[in-house]
């Protein structure tokens, strides 16, 4: 059975992206109870257990759990209320007062360039002696014009019509309301059967995993509502108080209002400050209210926002910033304001169920903060795209964690290989090979703030010299920067050395050659460089010391006759500073020099 084509893939999944989108958003009605009762249930079941555990029934904990919500959100909602009917009768007496600052503001905006101006006159000119001209002679008797039937119908229901329309206005939220409250109680009394029922339908036999979705799911929602709500609330409680406190009207309702909107992430907090502000440069008599109270706001969820935030959620919710961000533009097209507030804990649940299901793991990629790829693989992609400069904050990012030795270790040279690894499938080309190298070395001269290719100590006694291809040199440089790390000094001996068709003069004070390689090479090929090099230095070759040194080895399972000797790195660094000795050589200031020294 051949698997489906990508495109089709594709198409499949945005099908039924549509049909999920109309499903939610036609059924709003429907779905929109069912959802807020659920996080309700969520947030309120830890408190039912307790209650439970003082009342000994789980009927009356259930009920005074409800019933207290719901006197709360009612004491809540009368007091908005009161604020709100209290703010419209005093709103006419600042009509004249923003009158006055909107027609300032018009004529601010209004004084441009003196040119823009007549241009504008002589247009409207042009347009009026145009119109007139192609406007018809009026008729000397106008005819007459028919008269306007105008019927006046009395309601049928008398005085009874405010309260009627009072009725029509609210009869949809209430019953929402009320759905809600019903659904959250039968949900707090039924919360085990749910979640064996959700357990059944996920299967027995995966008993573990299924449990730890739903615990992860829970204690996730959980933590973020009961934080949201404790910073929330401390945000708009001092956001009230400094409102009152400046005399603006209304700062119960717009402390309440902040701490309603500071629920929908980003945009909450911006729609929230507008009308203060505005309420504010209706009060007073010039700008310096409605500045004041812009600053103020601004401080306050500064403060929130990047002190008091980080600390309280950490890591908890697990989004992207950009997952939060699109969430919050979906649920808002799809179900107005209420899913904008119910976007991130909504993003959540797709998160847990993306992370715990196999066949929808890409929603865990899409939407979740953690690494979806390993750093050996983002410093490969990074060189491939030839961009130093993140693959240096990668470094200088390891650095802050760990050193830079653990940098070359852990996460430049296994970049290495997995280019080293495509190149052998032939999907790696040796000009990318080359341009990998290129931006390789860049990378190691800002990280080591040094140039490792051309190094000005001519007078270090151990040479490096890379074997054939572009990412052995690489690992070649990478050798010299790890050598140079612990104290011994070298230098990159030209390539060549390395070439059977090229003469070569040994520098001065070079005793010691090492071969890089990136992968061991195979003990043939091993011997057949090291005769190579030693061929080329005549009498110096007897005291000439060859060493082949490679970053990775051959698996144990190579059959002996292909076993590599070549060192390791960390080998060979301790080989040379055990045995390596320096001859008498004046430095610029008349000492000696010595291998460790530095």
């Amino acid at each position: 059975m051949g698997t489906t084509p990508l495109p089709q893939v594709m198409m499949n999944i945005l099908i039924v992206f549509i049909a999920i989108s109309g499903i939610l958003y036609f059924a709003q009605d429907i779905l929109i109870p069912i959802f807020m009762a659920a996080l309700l249930a969520l947030l309120l079941a830890p408190l039912v257990r307790r209650m439970q555990l003082l009342v000994r029934s789980r009927i009356l904990a259930v009920i005074s759990v409800v019933l207290f919500t719901f006197l709360v959100l009612a004491a809540v909602g009368g007091a908005l209320g009161v604020a709100v009917s209290n703010l419209a009768a005093e709103l006419p007496q600042y009509e004249s007062n923003l009158r006055k600052k909107a027609a300032n503001l018009k004529t601010l905006a209004s004084s441009g360039d003196a040119f823009e101006k007549a241009a504008d006159v002589i247009a409207g000119l042009n347009e009026e002696i145009t119109r007139n001209a192609e406007r018809p002679a009026e008729p000397a008797v106008r005819p007459a014009r028919t008269p306007i039937l105008v019927e006046v119908q009395e309601s049928n229901y008398g005085a009874l019509q405010p309260f009627i329309d009072l009725m029509e206005r609210t009869a949809h939220p209430l019953a929402q309301l009320f759905i809600i409250f019903i659904m959250l109680a039968f949900m707090l009394f039924n919360r085990e059967d749910m979640r064996n029922r959700f357990v059944r339908l996920a299967g027995v036999r995966d008993v573990n995993q299924t449990t730890m979705a739903i615990d992860d799911a829970t204690t996730r929602l959980a933590n973020l509502f009961r934080t949201q709500l404790i910073v929330n609330g401390i945000a708009g409680a001092v956001i009230g108080v400094i409102l009152f406190v400046l005399g603006v009207p209304g700062a119960l309702l717009w402390g309440a209002i902040t701490t309603m909107m500071r629920f929908a992430p980003y945009v909450g907090t911006l729609i929230a400050s507008v009308l203060p502000i505005a309420m504010a440069l209706a009060v007073g008599d010039g700008w310096l209210l409605g500045g004041t109270v812009a600053v103020a706001i601004l401080f306050v969820e500064v403060t929130v926002g990047h002190v008091i935030e980080p600390l309280a959620f950490g890591k908890s919710t697990g989004l992207s910033p950009l997952a939060i961000v699109m969430a919050a533009i979906f649920w808002t097209a799809i179900w107005g304001p209420v899913g904008l507030v119910l976007s991130t804990p909504l993003t959540i649940m797709l998160l847990v169920i993306g992370k715990n299901i196999e066949s929808l793991r890409f929603l865990h990629v899409l939407l979740g903060n953690e690494a979806v790829l390993s750093p050996p693989v983002v410093f490969y992609q990074r060189m491939l795209a030839r961009d130093s400069i993140e693959a240096v904050e990668q470094a200088e990012s390891n650095e802050a964690e760990g050193s830079r030795l653990a940098f070359l270790r852990d996460v430049a040279v296994p970049g290495l290989m997995l280019a080293l690894e495509d190149e052998r499938r032939g999907v790696l080309t040796r000009e990318q090979a080359a341009l990998i190298t290129e931006t390789f070395s860049e990378t190691l001269d800002e990280v080591f703030d040094e140039d490792v290719e051309t190094s000005p100590d001519s007078t270090a006694p151990i040479g490096l010299v890379a074997a054939n291809g572009s990412l052995n040199f690489a690992a070649a440089l990478a050798l010299s920067a790890f050598l140079r790390e612990r104290g011994v000094r070298c230098r990159m001996l030209p390539q060549d050395f390395i070439l059977a068709s090229r003469a070569g003069t040994l520098p001065p004070f070079v005793r010691t050659v090492l071969i890089c390689h990136l992968d061991a090479p195979s003990a043939t090929r091993e011997r057949y460089l090291e005769r190579r090099i030693r061929s080329r230095f005549g009498s110096t070759a007897e005291t000439l010391k060859v060493h082949s040194v490679a970053w990775a080895k051959h698996p144990s399972d190579v059959t002996p006759e292909r076993r590599s000797s070549a060192l390791s790195p960390h080998e060979v660094t301790e080989v040379l500073l055990a045995t390596v000795q320096v001859p008498d050589a004046p430095t610029q200031d008349g000492s000696r020099v010595a291998v460790g020294g530095g």
